[in-house]
């Protein structure tokens, strides 16, 4: 992959360049996610393990007391 010389491009160009990569970048990390998913999936499958115990419960935050005073 050639990378061109961008000091040279508007701030617009530049601006269009930005949500572009964004954009490619959203794209590739939602693809890597759900393939991520299915494989950790199928490994629990054939582990014989249920995806709920490969998942850590999230522990529930206790309030802290008001400090009426």
């Amino acid at each position: 992959m050639k990378v061109s010389d961008i000091s040279d491009l508007s701030y617009a160009e530049l601006d269009r360049l930005r949500h572009a990569v964004s954009e490619r970048m959203k794209e590739m990390r939602d693809v890597g996610i759900t393939q991520l998913k299915a494989t950790i999936a199928e490994q629990a499958q054939i582990l014989g393990i249920e995806l709920k115990e490969l998942i850590p419960r999230k522990t529930r935050r206790r309030r802290k007391p008001d400090d009426a005073a």
